[in-house]
């Protein structure tokens, strides 16, 4: 989609220098250059939005990724949550409002994200958890499960 923004990595303090952008023109030529970044074994990580995708194309996938021994990371719209996949784990990243600060009224300075297992092959899915990211600093934080629990109800 053409929304990589680099000093947005830079703030997590990624060396730019280790990095390769690849835009392809088609989803075609995408997903020949992620199986072909994940079967290379100086890849360690492959970052990729991709759309719909057959099963074939997924065990294509997943085989690459354990012939390179890097991680491939699908980022894909919430609409193909349902579809089946080749993938070892899935996770449901979904945005949960944060209210602006009283120090900056009608300004998010955070946001706050929930991550839910959907799949894990070969154990039991874990509970889902939220995180937080100050955007002004770009640090991430796991959120209490006390803190976030509405006041007047106790939970245990």
């Amino acid at each position: 989609s053409r929304e990589f923004y680099p000093p947005a990595i830079r703030r997590w303090k990624h060396n730019l220098d280790h990095m390769v952008v690849v835009h392809p023109p088609n989803a075609r030529e995408t997903l020949w250059a992620v199986e072909q970044a994940l079967r290379c074994r100086g890849v360690g990580v492959v970052v990729a939005w991709l759309d719909a995708i057959d099963a074939h194309a997924f065990r294509r996938l997943q085989l690459a990724a354990e012939s390179g021994g890097g991680v491939g990371l699908l980022l894909r719209p919430t609409a193909y949550r349902a579809e089946p996949s080749w993938s070892a784990v899935r996770l449901f990243v979904g945005e949960i409002s944060t209210p602006a600060t009283s120090e900056h009224p009608g300004c998010w300075r955070s946001r706050r994200l929930r991550i839910e297992p959907v799949h894990c092959r070969g154990r039991l899915a874990a509970e889902s958890v939220e995180l937080e990211i100050d955007d002004a600093t770009g640090d991430v934080r796991l959120v209490s499960r006390l803190a976030a629990t509405p006041a007047g109800r106790v939970t245990s």
